[in-house]
């Protein structure tokens, strides 16, 4: 046996595909019967998991763009991005040199972050030279300045990008890619099963629980969670974007569809490790140092939810801006592999 060979000694990506085409019928399947418990558990629990270990993994890569100095940019704003959010608990606002005021202007701005993370990224992948990337970057930086008001700006780029855009669309993407690259069968029916879950769970019946534990929608309301349900009603066109209500089968569905998203994302991550071999890139001293973290994530998510989701979502925003470099070159080798 050839022991370089990795069909031999792992799972090969044939055997993968098929393997994601069970994990998405198993989202599926959980996300229809618990769709609000299903995700506060997945973002809190998997979630954390898979961020560490995919961030680690994308910078023994150099990120795909050969330079690990690109983490300075996406660090640097995802901690402006993080700031409000963590400045407006309640545990901060009897301190007095914390203005209201302050925090509401910095909510402003905050998209801008996502927006300059996006240019950025797609500065270094298809702008050749340091300069070009840096005018780009700059002309991102005034751009915010009077893109900031627009709501279409602030639903796309600030809620829809680092959420259901990367985990289910770029999701797709990439995995649309690999079964291009590998003529893979079995990934062409898991990309086409994707891209059915979302006509397949409006289309099914649901059955509505209406005895949901006041204590799971006071977590949702104070973590807002029920605002990209909101959103994604007022961009499907049944809602204005301003109301959310927990029993209306619309607004359940696209709960249904927001915890398979998210969870699938997980599993799919994991899923992969003899594909993209992640796993390489953990010794045993990177094992203790993420686990550690995860453990002790996972400590703050029992003692208090909210101040642990706060944190979660700098690390969230960070992990998806750090992505950005490889979303654009899967975009681009998709359409090269098309033409």
């Amino acid at each position: 046996m050839n022991r370089s060979d990795p069909v031999r000694t792992s799972l090969n990506s044939n055997q993968i595909d098929r393997l994601n085409i069970g994990l998405i019928l198993i989202s599926l399947l959980l996300a229809y019967m618990i769709p609000f418990q299903l995700f506060i558990f997945a973002y809190a629990i998997i979630g954390p998991l898979h961020y560490l270990t995919e961030i680690n993994w994308l910078h023994r890569k150099a990120y795909f763009i050969g330079n690990r100095r690109w983490i300075v940019l996406p660090v640097s704003l995802a901690i402006v991005f993080g700031i409000p959010q963590l400045l407006s608990l309640n545990a901060f606002q009897s301190v007095p040199w914390i203005s209201k005021g302050w925090i509401d202007v910095g909510f402003t701005w905050i998209n801008g972050c996502i927006w300059l993370a996006l240019i950025a990224a797609f500065g270094w992948v298809f702008l050749p030279k340091a300069s070009w990337r840096i005018t780009l970057l700059i002309a991102g930086v005034v751009s915010v300045f009077w893109l900031r008001n627009l709501q279409t700006y602030n639903i796309w780029i600030g809620l829809l990008v680092p959420t259901l855009i990367h985990v289910y669309l770029f999701t797709l993407l990439f995995m649309a890619y690999g079964s291009l690259k590998n003529k893979s069968k079995a990934g062409w029916i898991s990309c086409t099963l994707l891209f059915c879950v979302p006509f397949l769970i409006w289309l099914l019946p649901v059955t509505i629980d209406n005895q949901i534990l006041d204590s799971l929608k006071q977590i949702f309301q104070q973590n807002n969670f029920h605002v990209l349900n909101a959103t994604m009603g007022r961009v499907l066109g049944y809602a204005d974007g301003t109301t959310f209500y927990f029993f209306e089968k619309p607004y359940y569905k696209m709960q249904v569809f927001i915890a398979f998203a998210y969870l699938y994302h997980y599993l799919n991550w994991f899923s992969k490790t003899s594909v993209i071999g992640w796993h390489l890139s953990l010794d045993q001293q990177k094992v203790i140092y993420l686990a550690t973290i995860w453990i002790l994530m996972v400590g703050l998510v029992i003692y208090n939810y909210q101040l642990a989701v706060t944190l979660l979502l700098t690390l969230s925003v960070l992990h998806v801006f750090l992505e950005f470099p490889l979303n654009f070159i899967s975009i681009r080798g998709l359409i090269q592999e098309l033409i």
